[in-house]
C-alpha cells in the first residue's frame, strides 16, 4: 500500500519533531519511531482505527499525547493530519475535511 503524507503532515511533524528534540534527542526519536510504528498498522491493516468525527481515521500514539488522521482510498493511505491529543475542540485542519467531504461524495 502506497502511504501519501500531506504537505500539512509534514510541517506538524516538524514543529513537534523540534519540540521534543530540544528536550533531548532520544525523546525525538522516539516520537518519530511511535509515528512510524502507528503509519505502519494502518498500513498493515488500514480499516482496523476508529472514525473520528470528521469522517477520517484516527491513529492515536501510545506514548505521546498526538494522533493522526488518515484515509484510505483503494491501495493509497493518505495521511492528511497531525494533532495533539489534549485538543478536545476536534478541530480538523481544512485539509482533513476537505478530504473526508470529497471521500463521503465519491
Amino acid at each position: 500500500m502506497e502511504v501519501r503524507f500531506h504537505k500539512r503532515v509534514r510541517a506538524d511533524l516538524d514543529a513537534i519533531l523540534d519540540k521534543y528534540y530540544a528536550v533531548s534527542l532520544r525523546l525525538g526519536d522516539d516520537f518519530f519511531a511511535e509515528f512510524h510504528i502507528g503509519v505502519k498498522k494502518a498500513v498493515e491493516n488500514p480499516r482496523f482505527f476508529h472514525f473520528d468525527r470528521s469522517g477520517l481515521r484516527r491513529c492515536n500514539l501510545d506514548r505521546f499525547p498526538y494522533h493522526f488522521l488518515y484515509d484510505v482510498r483503494g491501495e493509497k493511505l493518505f495521511n492528511v493530519s497531525c494533532r495533539i491529543e489534549h485538543d478536545k475542540s476536534a478541530v480538523v485542519s481544512d485539509n482533513a475535511e476537505k478530504s473526508s467531504s470529497k471521500r463521503h461524495k465519491s
